[in-house]
């Protein structure tokens, strides 16, 4: 996240003094080892810039918007399986 935030900052036009992020990432306690997914990924991003409010917003929706990680999250995920050339059912 904090590449497509130097990304948009630099294409915007913004100068960044600094930029930190904080990630916080919830599992489910029921299953061994926390389950196989997480239930939760919250980030708190801080970021010193002159910058107006509402050039920081449009800079963090950009970059949110081309971050691949975060995308991959929202997504649903599917998947189909081929043994030998066929399908194989879940």
């Amino acid at each position: 996240m904090l590449t497509q935030v130097a990304r948009s900052a630099s294409t915007m036009q913004v100068t960044l003094e600094e930029t930190s992020i904080d990630v916080r990432a919830s599992f489910p306690k029921a299953e061994p080892f926390g389950g196989p997914g997480m239930e939760r990924l919250d980030y708190t991003l801080d970021l010193r810039t002159g910058a107006a409010p509402d050039v920081v917003r449009e800079l963090v929706r950009r970059a949110e918007g081309a971050c691949h990680a975060a995308n991959s999250l929202r997504a649903p995920v599917t998947s189909v399986i081929r043994l030998n050339g066929e399908e194989l059912p879940a």
